[in-house]
């Protein structure tokens, strides 16, 4: 009997050995899985936030874009304004500039236009006139120009234009400057065939006197064209201390190129008048 209890206790033992024996390795298996569903576990927490990072870095990137979107349309619209200012500033000017020369194109057309014949006398006594008017005209145009056209100069997008604007007035200045030396060798050309002239009549004043009217009438032409001259040379002189006043606010170089001018003016004047008093 003992020998059957005893072989029964070690047969149920066994069983539960065995049986507990496949519960911890059941149990050993589940430990296992575990471990391994905690690595895979660590392993996509970490690319999470791994991508967490990257989107946050372009979330940052993007609001940095925003902002410079922001700027650059902030630009593009200042951009778009000052450009119209430009062109409309740019079509004012050329308005400007053609309402300018409209005098001064009007006077070469009157100029060019068909006129009745004249005397050679006739023709010496207008050319001053003509010219004057026209020297006028063009030194408004210049002065209008230089003045009127750029008024407080704060266009430095036109800085082009008014090189060029610059360079013209610079051409028409010489061609005034020229033409006005070319009225000087006249004048002084007239002055000194005067003076040869009175000596002459200063040398036959011990011959009888002419009856002859023409001589009277020739004295008195050279009287009246002298008193011309006089007054065209007064009308320069004008004219050029005007374009002296109305350039006192301008470049150093206009006011000693029209300093020079009015200069020679002045003593052309003094010798016509010296020829005058004699």
């Amino acid at each position: 009997m003992d020998t059957l209890m005893t072989k029964l206790t070690t047969q149920s033992l066994e069983k539960e050995n065995s049986s507990l024996n496949e519960t911890v390795n059941s149990l050993r298996l589940q430990i296992q899985q575990e471990r391994q569903h905690k690595e895979v576990a660590k392993h996509k927490y970490a690319s999470v936030l791994n991508k967490y990072s990257e989107l946050e870095q372009r979330l940052q990137q993007a609001v940095g874009y925003e902002s410079s979107i922001h700027e650059l349309e902030a630009e593009l619209l200042e951009l778009q304004q000052m450009k119209y200012n430009s062109n409309f500033q740019q079509v004012r000017q050329n308005k400007q500039r053609e309402n300018i020369l409209k005098p001064l194109n009007n006077i070469s057309e009157s100029n060019s236009i068909k006129q009745p014949e004249m005397s050679e006398r006739q023709k010496i006594k207008q050319a001053p006139d003509t010219s004057s008017s026209v020297w006028k005209s063009s030194s408004d145009t210049a002065l209008n120009i230089i003045v009127g056209v750029c008024p407080k100069s704060n266009y430095m997008l036109h800085a082009g234009s008014v090189h060029k604007h610059g360079m013209s007035i610079l051409r028409e200045v010489d061609e005034q400057y020229h033409g006005l030396l070319e009225k000087y060798e006249e004048l002084l050309t007239k002055c000194r065939s005067h003076e040869k002239s009175q000596r002459h009549m200063g040398v036959q004043t011990s011959q009888p006197v002419s009856r002859d009217t023409s001589v009277c009438d020739f004295r008195l032409t050279d009287i009246s064209q002298e008193k011309e001259e006089c007054d065209v040379a007064d009308k320069i002189s004008r004219q050029v201390e005007a374009v002296d006043k109305r350039l006192s606010h301008s470049t150093p170089e206009y006011k000693a190129l029209f300093k020079e001018i009015f200069a020679r003016i002045q003593k052309t004047k003094a010798i016509v008048n010296t020829n005058k008093a004699n």
